[in-house]
């Protein structure tokens, strides 16, 4: 039984990319109740029918939250389409079977035991439905990516695909299809369409009324109106209204300083940032280079801004080392910043105590921005998108904990390179300072 579907401008938008021979990957909404999950179950089920013992799946963070949600939705779909129950038939936490075709149910939460996603390894997919793509880490969707394609796609010359369904979310969403589309950089077998509540009008009456009646500004901005640049949840270490307001903060100059984080994998890069007094002057990106070589350009950038040894920090993890170790053989020493390291006794510490030294700079970094104290001088939307990816929780007895590196790059699918290297120089610049008052040094700026 093939259904009249009749859907919205963007549903019919979505349905068109979702069955051509170029689109793999399709992420849709951007805003809640603009009629996502509907598409993705129609999708499914229609493929289903057309295409006889293929296999495809739906997938979200948590099992539970598919069957209290999606599963929901794709019946609802059946009953108002009046689709028999004799089309489909649901498997108790396994998959639905429609005909000789069937879509599996699958429970994409990180695992610390599989960090890969190792257990979908040995399947195969003719395509799928990830749904609330922002809950996900990325290496969820990475390894999926590989799995679809593998069901009788050769047979039914079509193409694998995955439909994504979003809300506006700093991960790995923005990084691969919200920013590629805005910057008209969006690979041909991606796409993005973004649907708002407003351009669904199958919605339930009154829903434009209650997102409307949100009370959180950033909830409300991007469930609502769908802007990207707002994700301030209660984890969220630094927010993004703080970065907009540090691009009006006055400028007081004074010593140069520097942070450079080193590049420890194929596809990170190094960077050196640069602050004059209290302000983020300059970033510069370097892709490729040895640990020598990045010697060569940090020395570079200490010799033209004349930045003291002492006011430049630099990652001395991993190749990080290399580098610091090639700095210090030339008699520049450099700060050698080991963020694994205990956290620094300092008098303004406050009422927390810190995890690790990461999460001390990290936290004054975040001081820094919410009370207005630095300046940022620059535009770089990847800085932006770094600083505000980090979350952070407090364990123990009042230690705060931010989120690692290593966590961050598989949730939003890069490394925090820029950020880093900002708050290692910030941290270089206050340490300074904390230094000179406790020597009882007149400092003529305050502001190092």
């Amino acid at each position: 039984m093939i259904v009249n579907f009749n859907p919205s401008q963007k549903q019919y938008l979505g349905i068109k990319l979702l069955l051509d021979n170029i689109t793999e990957f399709l992420a849709f909404g951007g805003g809640a109740d603009g009629g996502k999950s509907w598409l993705g179950c129609f999708w499914l089920y229609y493929m289903c029918k057309v295409y006889p013992g293929t296999r495809w799946f739906i997938g979200r963070q948590e099992l539970k939250r598919l069957k209290t949600s999606t599963l929901l939705t794709f019946f609802k779909m059946c009953n108002f389409y009046k689709i028999p129950q004799s089309e489909y038939n649901y498997v108790t936490d396994s998959h639905i079977q429609v005909g000789i075709s069937r879509i599996d149910l699958l429970d994409l939460k990180y695992l610390p035991s599989d960090p890969l996603y190792e257990r979908f390894g040995s399947l195969e997919f003719t395509g799928g439905f990830i749904e609330e793509g922002g809950e996900i880490h990325f290496d969820a969707f990475d390894t999926l990516k590989s799995r679809i394609g593998r069901q009788l796609n050769t047979h039914y010359n079509i193409l694998g695909k995955i439909f994504v369904t979003c809300n506006p979310k700093r991960n790995w969403l923005y990084e691969y299809f919200y920013k590629p589309v805005s910057n008209n950089i969006l690979p041909t077998n991606y796409a993005f369409i973004q649907a708002l509540v407003g351009d669904n009008p199958y919605r339930e009456k009154g829903r434009i009324d209650k997102l409307k009646g949100i009370t959180n500004k950033a909830k409300r901005e991007r469930l609502l109106l769908g802007n990207w640049n707002y994700e301030d949840e209660p984890d969220q270490l630094i927010n993004y209204e703080w970065l907009d307001n540090a691009q009006s903060v006055l400028h007081l100059k004074g010593k140069h300083t520097g942070g450079s984080d080193i590049a420890r994998y194929g596809d990170d890069k190094s960077i050196i940032s640069i602050m004059d007094g209290n302000a983020l002057i300059n970033l510069f990106e370097y892709e490729g280079l040895s640990t020598d070589k990045m010697a060569d350009k940090i020395q570079e950038k200490i010799n033209e801004f004349t930045i003291d040894a002492d006011l430049f920090g630099v990652d001395g993890v991993g190749l990080g080392a290399g580098t610091v170790d090639a700095l210090h053989r030339r008699d520049i020493n450099i700060v050698d910043i080991v963020s694994g390291e205990r956290a620094v006794e300092m008098a303004d510490n406050g009422q927390y105590a810190f995890f690790n030294l990461r999460s001390q700079m990290w936290w004054m970094m975040r001081e820094e921005l919410r009370t207005g104290a630095i300046a940022i001088k620059i535009h770089n939307d990847k800085l932006f998108e770094d600083l505000t990816a980090p979350k952070y929780e407090i364990v123990g007895d009042r230690t705060i904990k931010v989120e690692s590196k290593d966590s961050i790059k598989k949730r939003i699918g890069r490394s925090t390179d820029y950020g880093d290297a900002f708050v290692y120089n910030n941290w270089v610049r206050k340490q300074r300072h904390v230094k000179y008052i406790k020597e009882a040094v007149a400092v003529e700026n305050p502001f190092w």
